[in-house]
């Protein structure tokens, strides 16, 4: 279980920690599948909007893990982040993990 989050919160925060807009200048949309045992159990998407020195980031993130029929582990989320000339002006956040939601505003 403790591989699952740690992977989630790298998977989660790796796109904004320490990385500049530069890299995805040419990207309008990053769509992974999210695979347990070769088996699609959910989606992480990115969606970059550019207006000339703008840029929003969006992210969506849902998946859901069953053991036995029974669910262990559920998250849904939602991010958007701001650039102004490639520097991270705000960062908000809405997830549902386990039936418990989670926020973050940060301006």
């Amino acid at each position: 279980m403790k591989k699952i989050l740690l992977f989630i919160f790298f998977l989660t925060y790796s796109f904004s920690c320490g990385a500049h807009m530069a890299h995805y200048s040419k990207f309008n949309k990053i769509e992974m599948e999210i695979l347990k045992d070769g088996k699609v159990i959910g989606y992480n998407y990115y969606f970059f909007k550019k207006d000339k020195n703008k840029t929003t980031v969006t992210n969506q993130i849902k998946f859901t893990i069953k053991l036995f029929g029974a669910t262990i582990f559920e998250i849904e989320g939602y991010g958007e982040e701001k650039y102004i000339k490639d520097k991270l002006i705000s960062f908000n956040s809405k997830t549902r993990q386990n039936n418990k939601d989670k926020y973050v505003i940060l301006n």
